[in-house]
């Protein structure tokens, strides 16, 4: 396996794994394989699939209820969404880090991934934008709400 082609398909299959393994609630294997796949990602330097296993390592803390580590993992994401332009995952990472920092009070933070969300889809004109508006909505009137 000298070849990037193919590390980076073997970075993808244990990501796979991973995967499968998330899917049937074996979180620790799957964070595991999660985990041997973005080893592999520095010398591959495929962004892509190094953001895709972030997030998914993202969603095993937060199935694991380890919301910090979550959030850990899905702002690395971030930065490569932007380099890649990739806004459909760039809005959901914000989205599922705004409800987490919702949920722990941490609502200047939720507001600012959240008008993010809103901005970008205003910018392309998403159906999603509605919801978003209404969630950021939300949020404000509970930061208006606090002393």
């Amino acid at each position: 396996m000298d070849d990037v082609g193919d590390r980076v398909g073997h970075a993808t299959t244990l990501n796979n794994i991973g995967g499968v393994y998330y899917e049937l609630g074996h979180l620790d294997k799957a964070l595991k394989f999660f985990n041997q796949a973005l080893s592999i990602m520095p010398e591959v330097g495929d962004r892509d699939v190094m953001a895709i296993t972030l997030r998914d390592i993202g969603d095993v803390y937060v199935a694991l209820g380890q919301t910090d580590n979550a959030v850990e993992y899905y702002d690395q994401t971030l930065p490569i969404f932007d380099e890649l332009d990739n806004i459909d995952d760039e809005v959901v990472i914000r989205t599922r880090i705004s409800f987490i920092l919702f949920e722990h009070g941490n609502l200047k933070e939720a507001e600012t991934h959240l008008l993010r969300v809103v901005a970008l889809w205003e910018a392309g004109q998403s159906p999603s934008l509605e919801l978003d508006r209404e969630t950021l909505a939300a949020v404000q009137r509970r930061m208006s709400d606090q002393p």
